[in-house]
């Protein structure tokens, strides 16, 4: 029974390493090991703007702001599939909000796409913009 829990402990603890947390303005990244922070950072001065510009247009009160969103950014398509199969069953094409009942356990789950001139940020493009303004 201890080598069970101690093999349990090493493999939470193993997953845990594997990612990476960062925080920027309004929102908290959850980022698998090996992201390039300037990215994260990059994504997240456009992440607050755009929340600065659906603020200023539907006036958007600040005192509900609780704490940061979390947004769960996952290496590729198989690892977001993998990711909502667990979450919610199924799959999606394309980015999505996994919204709960309490605030702070909904999520934006993107994956990286590949980046281009146009997009710079490799999980940019309108599914992420419908999908900031919901959360």
């Amino acid at each position: 029974m201890k080598r069970i829990c101690v093999l349990v402990l090493l493999v939470v603890c193993g997953l845990a390493a594997a990612e990476q947390q960062f925080t920027f303005g309004h929102y908290s990244f959850v980022c698998p090991d090996g992201q390039d922070p300037a990215q994260v950072e990059r994504a997240a001065r456009s992440f607050n703007a755009v929340r600065a510009r659906f603020a200023e247009v539907f006036h958007f009160d600040p005192a509900t702001d609780r704490a940061p969103s979390r947004v769960v950014i996952l290496a590729d398509k198989a690892s977001f599939d993998a990711y909502l199969r667990e979450r919610i069953g199924e799959t999606r094409g394309d980015f999505i909000f996994l919204k709960y009942a309490r605030p702070e356990s909904s999520e934006l789950v993107i994956f990286n796409q590949s980046a281009s001139a146009a997009s710079p940020v490799p999980y940019a493009g309108p599914a992420l913009m419908r999908q900031l303004f919901l959360q």
